[in-house]
């Protein structure tokens, strides 16, 4: 089935004919995830969404589609823009709905109209439901098969920190953060072992100062690292950022190919020492 679709960073409407990329990889050990890397809008989302609005190109996770793409594990992606509907979020929070937002990261509003519940529910079904339940089923099969599963959370992180984050850091960004949930998204011999292995294979290529920090600036307390992480239950989750300023140029929106492939490389590497 074929959608038109709008694409933030070109600025036009699209036929594409893969909303997901879901993969299933026989006897695999992990899942990736990567819920944000979405560039499109659905044109039907244009009618209350500004989706014209300048800064949405700068609110994606730069390139995470192919920075995480390992053939040996299994693989969630998604092509819609994380303002169409937050694939990182738990649906409900105190009872009502958590997955549309409505603020941009500059504190902008997203919504030229606010969209009724009946283009939400018609948006969580159509985008949020089967992405859940893939990586639900996904990581039910892996711990059937292994005795654990473990989630990796893949994500990237804008270089210069978000009007609406302000108060929420303090300081420079990482260049890689791990986020735990406090710790209870994960064991800690297996965080220890994944630093220890990204650490050596991550300075290989970008040098021995690489900063690489655990629960900040970003925790994991939400979404699927909060969601599906539970060790007593033999399945761990660790939420993963890239500094973007490694790879990507806010200025022409482009990424250096040769650091994303190698950046690939240092994730299947770490990966396959622990796993």
């Amino acid at each position: 089935m074929i959608f038109l679709y709008y694409n933030v960073l070109t600025g036009k409407l699209e036929k594409i004919n893969k909303i997901f990329n879901f993969r299933k990889v026989e006897n695999s050990k992990a899942l990736i995830a990567a819920p944000h890397g979405g560039k499109y809008i659905p044109s039907r989302s244009c009618d209350y969404l500004k989706y014209y609005d300048s800064s949405f190109p700068l609110e994606i996770d730069q390139d995470v589609n192919e920075i995480y793409n390992i053939s040996k594990f299994s693989l969630a992606t998604t092509n819609i823009h994380r303002h169409v509907i937050n694939l990182n979020k738990d649906k409900y929070k105190n009872g009502k709905l958590n997955i549309f937002r409505d603020k941009g990261f500059n504190n902008h509003d997203l919504y030229a109209e606010i969209p009724n519940n009946s283009i939400k529910n018609k948006l969580i079904k159509f985008f949020y439901e089967p992405y859940f339940e893939f990586i639900e089923n996904e990581l039910s099969i892996i711990k059937k098969n292994n005795g654990k599963a473990f989630l990796l959370n893949a994500h990237s992180m804008e270089e210069n920190i978000p009007n609406i984050n302000l108060k929420l850091e303090d300081e420079k960004r990482p260049d890689f953060c791990l986020g735990t949930n406090d710790m209870k998204s994960i064991t800690p011999e297996l965080l220890n072992n994944f630093y220890g292995a990204f650490q050596a294979h991550a300075s290989n290529y970008f040098g021995n100062n690489i900063s690489i920090r655990i629960d900040d600036p970003f925790v994991g307390r939400v979404g699927l690292t909060r969601i599906f992480g539970n060790p007593q239950k033999n399945t761990n989750a660790l939420l993963f950022e890239i500094n973007q300023r490694l790879y990507f140029s806010e200025h022409n929106l482009k990424s250096d190919q040769e650091v994303i492939k190698n950046l690939n490389n240092i994730v299947q590497k770490t990966l396959e020492d622990i796993l």
